[in-house]
């Protein structure tokens, strides 16, 4: 992902939601200012550190007069999670290395562009480490996340508890290419309705991509015996597949309810968070 350049402007640190509108980016143009939500948002991993050398980097990583050596002192946070990193160095090529110094400590807000035998992180922007800020990008986080739950409650058309009786795969034609979903049926008995014209004790069946590929792998695989919340989504939310040289083109058509994201199936003790979000 291409990042614009940024500068943070850092004010006084306030407690909480104050501190989230308080902190703004300026970046070019001057109108496209973004509050902290969307800078966790940009970042995949934010940690306290400490730069230790400037124009150098780690093993496995090339130098540059913008990289630092920087010292892991805290993780704030990291999507997704990784090896144990407290206490490491990593590289991290810096937006301005003019501003850079040997020794200070700061929050960096970062994403992962290199790996291997030691971690390359772009930096997004940066702040004073005030031991304050781990809880506003926690809520940052957890706000970003109630986002993406939202956006897909509003899209399904039946939510319930409910639990997974029976799956089998769809017959069909021959897959067209790799991406083929390869469907399967999950039979669902209804524990709890939440959202839909459905009631307890009805039973629902819903199809699920079988399909591991990069494509299909976070898609829900429902197991027998499992209860879960399914957020059960209409045949137009699924995606065109997309097409590799040679591969027959062409898209069958589909209805029904179908589990497509990582986020159409929950643990049923997310059940609360779910009603919360419906009822706003």
């Amino acid at each position: 992902m291409r990042h614009m350049p940024m500068r943070l402007v850092a004010p006084r640190f306030l407690p909480g939601a104050a501190l989230v509108a308080a902190i703004l980016l300026v970046a070019t143009p001057v109108s496209s200012q973004q509050d902290l939500r969307t800078l966790v948002r940009q970042s995949g991993f934010i940690f306290a550190g400490q730069i230790e050398k400037i124009g150098a980097a780690t093993t496995g990583l090339s130098a540059s007069a913008q990289t630092a050596v920087v010292r892991v002192v805290r993780v704030i946070d990291e999507q997704p999670p990784i090896d144990e990193v407290k206490g490491r160095d990593v590289t991290v090529r810096l937006r301005d290395p003019k501003t850079a110094r040997v020794g200070l400590e700061a929050v960096f807000f970062t994403y992962l562009y290199g790996g291997g035998m030691s971690l390359g992180l772009q930096e997004v922007a940066e702040m004073p480490d005030d031991g304050k800020v781990d809880e506003v990008v926690h809520a940052a986080r957890a706000g970003l996340a109630d986002d993406a739950l939202r956006s897909r409650l509003d899209t399904a058309s039946i939510v319930a508890t409910a639990r997974v009786l029976r799956t089998e795969r769809v017959e069909g034609p021959p897959p067209r290419g790799e991406h083929e979903p390869m469907w399967w049926n999950a039979t669902l008995e209804v524990a709890s309705p939440l959202k839909g014209d459905v009631k307890a004790g009805a039973t629902i069946t819903v199809r699920f991509p079988s399909n591991y590929d990069a494509y299909w792998g976070n898609a829900p695989k429902p197991t027998p015996g499992e209860t879960a919340i399914f957020l059960m989504q209409p045949a137009r939310m699924v995606p065109a597949m997309p097409m590799e040289k040679g591969e027959r083109e062409g898209r069958e058509d589909l209805t029904g309810l179908f589990l497509l994201d990582r986020l159409d199936q929950l643990k049923a003790s997310e059940i609360e968070r779910v009603r919360r979000l419906l009822a706003k």
